[in-house]
Parts: C-alpha cells; structure tokens; sequence
C-alpha cells in the first residue's frame, strides 16, 4: 500500500506495476492466502505465479520472466492480459522507483538484446533490472538453459543466461542513478539526485517516506 500510495501515483500512461507473487498454499497459509486473493482482484495489480513456491532464489525470476514471456499471458485477475512490452523489470520490495525517470532512461536504449540495470561483478544486480521484450520471450519459449539453471542468486543467474545465450546483448549500465538510501551511508549510498531512477535498502519505512516525500510530494 505504500508504493501505491507514492511511486505508483507518477506511473506513466504506457508503465504498468505489478506485484508478483508465487502460489499461495491455500491449506496451510489459511486466512493469509484469501487475503492475497482479495487484495487481487480489489487492486488488479498482483500476479500470482502458479509455477512456483514463494522463494528469492530458486527460480522464482525465471517463473516470472517465463510467465511474461508467454503468447497472451492471462494473469491471476481474470479477465486482464499482458500486452507484448518493451522493457520487462524486476526490482525488490524496499526499492523506491522513479517511474518517470525510469521510462524517461529506457526510451534511449535499444530495444532489442537490451539488459538494462546497475552491473557489479558481471552481472545487474537484483535491486532492479531490465530485459527488452525480445529476451524475455527468448527465456519464456526458447532457453532450455535458463529453464535447467533457474536456482541460485537471481541476479546473478539471469546473467549466466545472457552471457549464455550467444547473443549480443547490449549491457547498459546506470552506475549513478540506481543508489542505495542515503540513510545506508555505505555501499552505494550517496544524497538524492535530480535524475534518481532507483533507490534501493529502504527497509526502514521512514527512510522510505523521506524518499516519497522528496520525490513525490511536489507533484501531487
């Protein structure tokens, strides 16, 4: 609710946000479960993977990605269906997403072999990357590869996939804009920028409001 409440109130027009989700054990998880549900169909925006137990490193990205890529993908709200994108990301929880800078950054870059993120040690870290439409129906139709080698650090998993695919792949890099909170004071860490697209480790939901105030609050 605090994202769509922030982030999600600058969605451009052609941006859709999603929150993905791996099935839900309606046996065990009981009251939890049919909360998700409602929350779905009251919200039309949670996909809930049916290819996969909730999990960050066992295949979970590649359920996601296999999911998008699929010929008319019908998601768990009925009626609703995934158009062919440009871009498909996948980012964490405790990300606070320009959107706007985001759609603004992704219009000039190709839009074929493009894997779009913050890259450290050879691959695009998870707190947010993208993968032009054209790869992520590769992964979803064609890659056996990625469907054999799904489990491990995501992240650094979907990059095995690139490099294994033979395809030459446009690594395009935002070494200054994808950052992590200004409260971390380590890693990544440095003030708020004007051109912001990603700011990640806002696990504290102070840290999360002060970038929702600074960003969003001006323009609604």
């Amino acid at each position: 609710m605090m994202i769509r409440s922030t982030y999600m109130r600058l969605k451009p027009e052609h941006t859709d946000v999603y929150f993905v989700m791996c099935s839900i054990d309606q046996e065990n998880a009981g009251w939890y479960a049919s909360m998700v549900h409602f929350e779905a169909i009251n919200h039309r925006d949670i996909i809930i993977l049916d290819s996969c137990t909730e999990n960050m490193d066992m295949g979970k990205t590649y359920s996601y990605f296999e999911f998008v890529g699929r010929p008319h993908s019908p998601s768990v709200v009925g009626t609703l269906q995934l158009p062919a994108y440009d871009y498909v990301m996948k980012t964490d929880d405790d990300v606070f997403l320009h959107l706007p800078n985001l759609e603004a950054r992704l219009a000039g870059i190709p839009r074929n072999l493009a894997y779009y993120g913050r890259q450290f040690s050879g691959f695009m870290t998870g707190m947010g990357y993208a993968l032009s439409y054209d790869l992520v129906r590769w992964i979803s139709q064609e890659c056996e590869y990625c469907a054999e080698n799904k489990v491990g650090q995501e992240d650094f998993m979907v990059a095995k996939w690139m490099i294994h695919s033979g395809k030459r792949i446009h690594w395009i890099s935002e070494d200054s804009e994808h950052y992590d909170a200004p409260e971390f004071k380590q890693g990544w860490s440095h003030p708020y920028t004007s051109g912001t697209i990603l700011i990640h480790r806002l696990k504290d939901d102070k840290w999360f409001m002060n970038a929702a105030a600074r960003f969003v609050l001006p323009f609604i």
